[in-house]
């Protein structure tokens, strides 16, 4: 909110939560963090900077790539009033999603052994990978209320970068 406020014309939005990105009978699933930017679910209006109508053409662009492929896109918004926020309508503003997910083409360029541990423990009921990328904020490692082990923490680092590093024709183009 304070990059829309300051009326910065392109955001690039890294969404890292613990609700993975679904298409199902129901539509498309996406982050609270999200879709309360555009005005709908558990935050209703109080979040919304943008259209309502403007969330399906995300849905649809996520629920176009691979499995395989980081989830990353580019649009462009316009920007709703928000006083909440002091975020001021009447411009537009490109936004570059990053939405955390699991990667399989990362996962497949890890060295070996890093790949066995991942996949192992993302199989293990009590696994530290076992949300990977989806991990909570509170919670996630009891008993500490907040904190993340120093594997999850670089393995979090590491795919990042990695997704930065694939996609950096993207991103290049974004920023220039």
């Amino acid at each position: 909110m304070p990059l829309l406020r300051r009326k910065v014309k392109r955001v690039v939005l890294f969404v890292n939560s613990n609700t993975p990105f679904s298409v199902g009978p129901k539509g498309a699933k996406l982050s609270s963090q999200v879709t309360a930017l555009f005005g709908t679910g558990s935050a209703g209006k109080v979040n919304q900077i943008f259209p309502a109508a403007d969330l399906q053409r995300l849905n649809e662009a996520f629920a176009k790539l691979s499995p395989t492929q980081p989830m990353v896109h580019e649009d462009e918004y316009q920007v709703l009033d928000n006083a909440q926020f002091g975020v001021r309508k009447g411009w537009r503003v490109k936004v570059l999603w990053v939405y955390n997910n699991w990667v399989e083409d990362w996962v497949d360029a890890l060295p070996t052994q890093t790949q066995d541990m991942v996949r192992k423990h993302k199989k293990k009921k009590d696994g530290m990978f076992q949300r990977f990328t989806y991990y909570k904020t509170f919670e996630e490692n009891p008993p500490e209320v907040i904190g993340l082990r120093r594997e999850q923490v670089n393995l979090l680092a590491h795919l990042s970068y990695w997704v930065i590093k694939s996609q950096s024709a993207q991103f290049r183009s974004f920023m220039t």
